[in-house]
């Protein structure tokens, strides 16, 4: 019985016929216009009438701040490193593409610190700094339970 073979230069070909699409998709979903729009959003929410100043101290004026330590996922880096100082708010009343938030899925299968990335109706698209691709959990506003206003580094 005679073997079939195939030829040595087939299979890159074949390869790059299939990862080329997969490429471009992934290309466009990371730069799209409305990506562009995302920025570190945190000095938005929190200014310099908020703070009042010392020489040994800094005092942030605001209801509903906390304070606590981020896991250590590295889902947000370089923006907040793991184990950083995180300061949130849980009294707020909008928040925007670029904020970032912490949110839990309705069905309690995700809760993560992440990007707002799209906002469609009431579902919110979130998406970690350094993760490829977005959450596969669709979050809801009431969901969104604290807004991230500051790092310490």
């Amino acid at each position: 019985m005679k073997k079939s073979t195939i030829p040595v230069f087939i299979i890159p070909i074949i390869s790059f016929i299939i990862l080329i699409p997969i490429a471009s998709i992934l290309a466009i979903s990371l730069f799209t216009p409305e990506n562009n729009k995302i920025t570190a959003s945190m000095t938005k929410k929190i200014n310099s009438n908020d703070m009042q100043f010392f020489e040994d101290k800094i005092i942030i004026i605001k209801n509903n701040i906390h304070w606590g330590i981020l896991p250590d996922t590295g889902s947000m880096l370089p923006t907040l490193p793991s184990n950083s100082t995180i300061i949130w708010l849980t009294d707020f009343d909008k928040v925007e593409i670029g904020d970032i938030v912490m949110a839990k899925s309705s069905d309690g299968r995700c809760n993560v610190t992440h990007r707002i990335l799209q906002i469609k109706n009431n579902d919110y698209i979130l998406k970690g700094d350094n993760n490829l691709i977005q959450d596969p959990c669709i979050y809801k506003r009431e969901n969104i339970y604290a807004l991230i206003i500051g790092v310490i580094y």
